[in-house]
C-alpha cells in the first residue's frame, strides 16, 4: 500500500462523494484521519493610517487585527482518543481564530467524510458525509463531527467480519441483526455471518447429545 500524507490525502478535498461500498483498511483499524489547520492567537485591533483608495495622497485611519503567528497542525494516520482530544484542546483554546481547517476520514478507497471552514457562512464548519460513514460509525453521535467520534472511548466491533466502531463493549443481537440488514439494503451486498458453533448438554445417565445453537 502506498505511503499516505497529508497533501495526498486532501488533493481530491472538496469533489462530490462517490457512491460505493467501504473497503477498510487491513489490520485493527479500518480507517484514517487527516487533518490541515491553521490557528492564530487573536490580539486584538489597533488603527493604522492606509490611503485612500481614491486619493493616495490622503492617509485614513482604518481598524486592523492582531494576531500571533499562525501555528499550522498536520497529521494523517490512525484515529485515536490522544489526537482526537488534542485537537479539541487546541480549538478551544480561548481568543483563538481558525484560519484554515480541513479535516477528513477516509478508507483504502478515499474520503468519506470530511470538514472544513466556510467563510461565505459567517466563518461556519461545513461537512459531507456519505452512507460509508454510517458503516463504520453506527452508534454516530448527536452532531456530525470527525475528531468528536473519537474524542471517548472507542472498541472496534466485528459484524460479518467487517469492522465498525462502537461505544459500547457488547453489542446486543438486536443490534447486530439490523445491521446487517442495513448493511445489506444499503450496499447491495451481504455480510458473511458466522457460522453457528453446536452445544453439547448431559442428557440424563451422562449421555452426551449435540445440538445446535438458536
Amino acid at each position: 500500500m502506498k505511503h499516505l500524507t497529508v497533501d495526498s490525502v486532501l488533493k481530491p478535498f472538496g469533489q462530490p462523494l462517490e457512491k460505493r461500498r467501504p473497503r477498510p483498511f487491513p489490520g485493527h483499524w479500518p480507517s484514517r484521519v487527516a487533518w490541515d489547520i491553521v490557528v492564530a492567537r487573536y490580539l486584538g485591533r489597533h488603527i493604522v493610517n492606509k490611503p485612500h483608495p481614491h486619493d493616495p495622497s490622503v492617509m485614513v485611519p482604518q481598524w486592523q487585527e492582531r494576531y500571533e503567528k499562525p501555528l499550522r497542525l498536520r497529521y494523517c494516520g490512525k484515529p485515536s482518543q490522544y489526537r482526537a482530544m488534542g485537537l479539541y484542546k487546541l480549538l478551544s483554546t480561548p481568543r483563538l481564530r481558525i484560519l484554515k481547517l480541513q479535516i477528513v476520514e477516509f478508507d483504502v478507497a478515499g474520503i468519506f467524510a470530511w470538514e472544513r471552514l466556510h467563510y461565505r457562512r459567517d466563518a461556519k464548519v461545513v461537512f459531507g458525509v456519505s452512507q460509508v460513514y454510517s458503516a463504520y460509525h453506527p452508534q454516530a453521535p448527536t452532531g456530525f463531527s470527525i475528531a468528536g467520534a473519537f474524542s471517548r472511548p472507542i472498541f472496534v466491533k466485528r459484524i460479518g467480519r467487517f469492522p465498525t466502531y462502537s461505544f459500547q463493549q457488547k453489542i446486543s443481537a438486536e443490534k447486530v441483526d439490523s445491521f446487517y440488514s442495513w448493511y445489506e439494503a444499503t450496499f447491495g451486498s451481504r455480510l458473511r455471518r458466522p457460522k453457528q458453533k453446536p452445544m453439547t448438554v448431559a442428557i440424563g445417565g451422562g449421555v452426551v447429545q449435540e445440538i445446535t445453537e438458536l
